[in-house]
């Protein structure tokens, strides 16, 4: 009954396999489009700067899927008003789902999974994807996630080579 929250979305290919298997879902995506230095050897772009090529992949690639939901800004700035479950958009995106996939470092990776937290509120039956735990400072982030909210945690299986589905009770 939830909807899904993914944050990083790159060139949109995940974000259309969603926005395919659950037409019924809103799938919104937090992404500001800027190189975070783990990919500078695909974009050819700086760490910091701006990844328009793979914006416009994105937009090429969800333009056609009206349950595609762009927030164009940085989790962090995103999360700035997104403090407590009770938030008005916190109730309105009923987010249950969550993809963490956006910048590759320690402090990203823990501010993306406290925003999915508060996005997920109290919710049963939810999960969070943790992708890239190969990644030093996302493994170190994700074995904090696991150390504090251990008690919500109800499961974790592997979803795919270097990622994880830490289902939330």
């Amino acid at each position: 009954p939830h909807n899904v929250m993914e944050i990083g979305a790159f060139n949109g290919v995940g974000t259309k396999t969603l926005a395919e298997a659950f037409p019924e879902k809103t799938i919104y995506v937090i992404d500001p489009f800027i190189d975070d230095g783990c990919t500078t050897h695909i974009t050819g772009v700086e760490k910091g700067g701006p990844i328009e090529s793979q914006y416009e992949n994105f937009i090429r690639n969800t333009r056609n899927y009206a349950n595609v939901a762009l927030f164009k800004q940085t989790s962090a700035d995103f999360a700035k008003d997104r403090k407590e479950p009770d938030d008005g958009l916190v109730k309105a995106l009923n987010i249950g789902w969550a993809i963490i996939d956006g910048a590759h470092d320690y402090e990203n990776v823990t501010n993306d999974y406290e925003l999915a937290m508060t996005m997920i509120g109290d919710k049963p039956n939810c999960g969070i994807v943790f992708d890239d735990l190969n990644l030093e400072p996302v493994a170190l982030a994700y074995a904090g996630f696991l150390y504090k909210y251990e008690d919500r945690i109800s499961r974790i299986g592997e979803v795919a080579c270097n990622s994880v589905l830490v289902e939330i009770k």
